[in-house]
């Protein structure tokens, strides 16, 4: 896994205040380990995986929150290097009533995650069955892992979240990955268009095939060019908030992978996961363990 780590500060609250405006949001703040390449890298232990992440966090305070959350959730955190610089990553969440979020990301030590630290942790990576790659970091940093996973054989899957600007080393990094994951925005932006027809466009020019999450309309997969796309409605769940919906959908995909599930069951189990993690507030510590993803998973 390479991919980002932040100290989430997450608040309840209807609407960001307007220049000038000071709103009282009344339910105080909640400090969480977060960042998709943590969150992630939690969720597919969670499920199962034996995993570890390389990333770039401060010599703050900060940091003792996410090496925390590093010990605590079994992670293998020897590729996590300290900046003496970039403060650690921030991102400031606002949960609306509905348990829809808004986020605002301050990269911090996540912008200076490069290339350099992918090779330094060279070994890690090539012995992984699964790379599991994100968009909160440099591309390059991303694209150099991925060329190792893809030279030792290891499966890479791609979550472009979020999506970065066209050019060469996205296209490169997209014909290096196995899996492509992307939500509706993210596969208009790299694809040109929404759903099914978006990711029809994309799958030419990946390595492998495309997973679409569609929120409450469920996901879907497109693989073979000449195959129709396979569709999962949603579960039904109560929704506390959506913050770590699309992180437990990665990591249950890419523990589920590493674990040899075909690839339609594979996308079932991430979206059991994704349910799951709506049903509880925060990033990190909503993650679903392996034993519920499966009992939901199975329930179809």
């Amino acid at each position: 896994m390479v991919g980002s780590l932040n100290v989430d500060l997450v608040v309840s609250a209807g609407r960001w205040p307007d220049p000038g405006e000071t709103l009282s949001a009344g339910s105080g703040v909640a400090i969480l380990p977060g960042g998709k390449g943590l969150n992630q890298a939690g969720a597919a232990a969670r499920a199962g995986a034996a995993v570890s992440l390389v990333g770039r966090i401060g010599s703050d305070a900060l940091a003792g929150v996410l090496r925390g959350a590093l010990a605590d959730e079994g992670l293998d955190g020897r590729w996590v290097e300290a900046d003496p610089e970039a403060g650690t990553g921030v991102a400031l969440i606002r949960v609306g009533p509905k348990g829809e979020n808004a986020i605002l990301v301050v990269p911090g030590a996540n912008g200076a995650l490069s290339g350099a630290q992918a090779e330094r942790a060279a070994e890690a990576i090539a012995a992984a069955r699964v790379l599991l790659l994100q968009g909160e970091v440099p591309l390059a940093a991303s694209l150099r892992a991925a060329q190792i996973g893809r030279a030792a054989g290891t499966a890479v899957v791609w979550n472009p979240a979020p999506a970065p600007s066209p050019g060469p080393e996205t296209e490169r990094l997209l014909a290096l990955a196995d899996w492509v994951l992307l939500n509706e925005a993210e596969v208009a932006a790299l694809g040109g268009a929404s759903g099914e027809e978006g990711a029809r466009a994309l799958a030419p020019r990946c390595g492998g095939r495309v997973v679409v999450t569609l929120g409450a309309e469920g996901a879907l997969l497109v693989g073979s060019p000449d195959a129709p796309a396979r569709r999962w409605r949603a579960h039904p769940v109560p929704v506390a908030d959506t913050v770590g919906a699309g992180d437990a959908f990665a990591g249950a995909l890419a523990a589920a992978l590493a674990a040899d599930r075909d690839p339609e069951r594979a996308v079932r189990e991430a979206m059991a996961a994704g349910a799951l993690a709506c049903t509880r507030p925060g990033g990190l510590p909503s993650m679903p363990r392996r034993e519920e993803i499966l009992r939901l998973a199975d329930r179809g």
